[in-house]
């Protein structure tokens, strides 16, 4: 009998060393032609170093879409540190949409007439929340989803030793789902001037809407910014540094090399409302004043804690309707600075951009000399104003006894809308020492001291 190769019940059975020294044996079949041959590949991919155990082929093998996904494919994301937001995603729309449909499907056998199956599927299927078809961009994200499983399936049979092609590269790219996101909107100059000077929304909302029409900046950077990230000292205006933002409601800090630090001018008139903000707002919603490492626009409940995403979309739609502006989403306030910000200064339509995105490492880039000179020219230009009305720049923060046994922080002052005094208190009982202290001085440069 030939070497490495013995009967086993009637069947062929080859054995041979693997690299770690272990004999591994393995049934071929009835016949002893095909039992030497295979023997004699095992070998060479021994030598050529691509050899890969029995016990992995067969897995491989028995794989079905569902289990591939859920044993192989997921884990391995999650291992390779891919965001937790991006796989909880992945496996939501597989579970919802793929896996009821070709979950079931071999892997190996999975042929292109089950993509397009699914695809009709999607194009067909109803939306929970609100009963119509599914939108364009929903399809095109789970048929990407099914795209990167089958890339990787494709490498997953590759280094078990089986050649194995995904289905994909034969479907027709016209007939595929397109990732052809709708325009997004804008609010008009009037709509902006409301939600930042209308006194039926809070002060701590209008700074908080502000700050992203008045630079572009994401909800979870302007939610994430603290007092030291302002230099009032830079030349021409104050800039705000960028260095961090609020992601999934956690602080994100930026990392050296990961990611460059962002330089935005503060348009004179959102310095003048952080002034205004600081030395009055601030102190009597939290009942004391503010230091470089509190955040400018915490939470309404904790100020050593940041807006929360959900409750600041929810409340800027009821806001918006409260005034009479279309309810758009809160993205739309950066879209808004880069739509009017360009209508101001069409001349300088690329240097807007370089304020709301990070450099993209272009050539170019590094021999603009005096981007920041331009950057402030643009936003300078940029004709946004507040209403007169909303202005609260002759109130005063003092301590007093409500006549209660305990004393609070009163805000007073003249409005010129109503043409009397108007007055807010804030219970402080536990701090009043703290709040004995001197209002601070103007930190902005360029403002009017209040």
């Amino acid at each position: 009998m030939a070497e490495g190769l013995r009967r086993v019940a009637g069947k062929w059975a080859i054995y041979y060393r693997a690299p770690n020294g272990r004999q591994v044996q393995e049934t071929v079949g009835t016949s002893k032609r095909e039992a030497l041959r295979l023997r004699k590949q095992r070998l060479e991919e021994i030598e050529r170093g691509v050899w890969v155990h029995p016990r992995r082929r067969r897995l491989a093998r028995s794989l079905t879409l569902e289990r591939f996904g859920e044993d192989e494919w997921l884990p391995k994301r999650a291992a390779r540190r891919v965001k937790v937001r991006s796989i909880r995603d992945d496996r939501s729309r597989l579970r919802h949409h793929v896996y009821p449909v070709i979950g079931h499907v071999d892997l190996q056998a999975l042929h292109v007439e089950d993509l397009r199956r699914l695809m009709e599927v999607l194009r067909t299927k109803p939306s929970k929340q609100t009963g119509a078809p599914l939108a364009e961009k929903t399809q095109f994200n789970v048929m990407e989803v099914v795209r990167k499983m089958l890339s990787d399936a494709e490498r997953h049979f590759g280094e078990a030793g089986i050649d194995w092609r995904s289905p994909w590269y034969l479907l027709d790219p016209d007939n595929r789902p397109q990732n052809d996101s709708p325009e997004r909107e804008a609010f008009t100059r009037p709509e902006a001037e409301a939600l930042i000077s209308d006194d039926r929304i809070g002060f701590d909302r209008r700074v908080l809407y502000a700050g992203p029409l008045f630079t572009g900046m994401r909800f979870g950077e302007w939610a994430g910014l603290r007092w030291g990230d302002i230099d009032a000292s830079a030349p021409e205006l104050a800039r705000i540094r960028l260095v961090r933002q609020v992601a999934q409601d956690r602080l994100k800090e930026s990392r050296r090399g990961r990611r460059k630090v962002r330089l935005i001018p503060v348009h004179p008139e959102l310095a003048k409302l952080l002034e205004e903000w600081r030395r009055v707002g601030w102190p009597a919603l939290y009942a004391r004043f503010p230091s470089d490492g509190d955040y400018i626009v915490p939470s309404s409940h904790d100020a050593r804690s940041p807006r929360k995403q959900a409750t600041t979309w929810r409340q800027f739609k009821i806001d918006c309707r409260r005034v009479g502006v279309r309810p758009l989403t809160f993205h739309c306030t950066r879209n808004t600075f880069l739509t009017l910000a360009t209508e101001d200064s069409p001349e300088l339509e690329h240097v807007i951009k370089t304020i709301t995105h990070s450099a993209k490492g272009a050539s170019s880039d590094r021999y603009i000399a005096n981007r920041w000179r331009a950057q402030c020219q643009a936003v300078a230009a940029f004709d946004l104003r507040r209403d007169r009305r909303a202005s609260v720049s002759m109130l005063t923060v003092s301590l007093t006894s409500n006549g209660g046994g305990s004393d609070a922080l009163v805000l007073q002052g003249e409005s010129s809308a109503g043409g009397g005094t108007r007055t807010r208190m804030c219970e402080a009982r536990a701090i009043l020492n703290r709040l004995r202290m001197p209002i601070p001085p103007p930190r902005l440069g360029r403002v009017p001291a209040l």
